[in-house]
């Protein structure tokens, strides 16, 4: 075996040892499970083992082949060097997992209570936003969405209990009147520091629930008090995979 294959070879078994030795960490178990077990364990909570876990299956099967029938100076197997690489970047994948503060929208468009409903639809028609928070004095306190926008007016454009409005007298109304057609399960908030797979596990999250995240919202510290300093969309989630997977 020459030094370039021995030390492709030596490169694989110090990346896949790290990678089971990070599976440990994070299933956050006692003593020593089987690779397999873990890989199991934490496809269910990492986004980022779940699309590497085929991957990740037949390298552990690679790496029992060379372990076990390794002659002197030679491997009866031996890693291609695409695949050392690979499994080189995902150590660095999940020992150093993106943060949401690399790839969050910052400073996002945002409404107060106080302001007209018509700030809102401006700002809808003319950059074609989907979604926006509202703020008080304090902080957070709801999400405005279409489908909000759409249950109030069913609401105030009716004429039961006086409260028909005319289209222009609806604009004039502030924001606050959104707040209790606002579902608070549609969006969730994170601080910066929040990882990526965690960040791609809560839209997933969501989505088996049958809840359906509108965004998550970015805080310094992941309060809804704390300042609002980003926005991630669902339109962000081809992004999210290709960062997620170090493209």
């Amino acid at each position: 075996m020459d030094d370039n294959t021995h030390s492709r070879a030596e490169r694989f078994l110090s990346a896949f040892n790290q990678v089971e030795e990070l599976l440990q960490r994070l299933a956050g178990g006692s003593g020593h499970a089987p690779f397999i077990t873990l890989l199991d364990i934490m496809a269910r909570r990492n986004p980022t083992v779940r699309t590497y876990y085929a991957d990740l299956t037949q390298y552990a099967r690679l790496r029992n082949i060379m372990v076990h029938t390794m002659r002197e100076g030679y491997y009866m197997a031996e890693p291609h060097e695409q695949a050392v690489v690979l499994l080189e970047s995902i150590v660095k994948q999940l020992s150093h997992p993106p943060i949401v503060a690399d790839f969050m929208t910052q400073r996002p468009f945002s409404v107060r209570t106080t302001d007209p409903l018509s700030v809102v639809v401006e700002a809808f028609r003319q950059y074609g936003f989907m979604r926006c928070p509202v703020l008080d004095e304090k902080g957070i306190v709801g999400l405005i969405t279409a489908k909000s926008f759409t249950r109030w007016l069913a609401v105030a454009g009716s004429e039961e209990e006086g409260k028909y409005l005319s289209l222009q007298g609806a604009l004039t109304q502030p924001v606050s009147v959104l707040l209790e057609f606002c579902a608070p399960d549609e969006y969730a908030i994170v601080p910066r520091g929040y990882t990526l797979p965690d960040v791609m596990q809560m839209f997933q999250d969501g989505v088996e629930r049958g809840k359906y995240l509108q965004c998550i919202l970015v805080t310094a510290s992941g309060g809804a008090q704390s300042p609002l300093v980003g926005i991630i969309a669902p339109s962000d989630l081809p992004k999210l995979v290709l960062t997620s997977e170090g493209r």
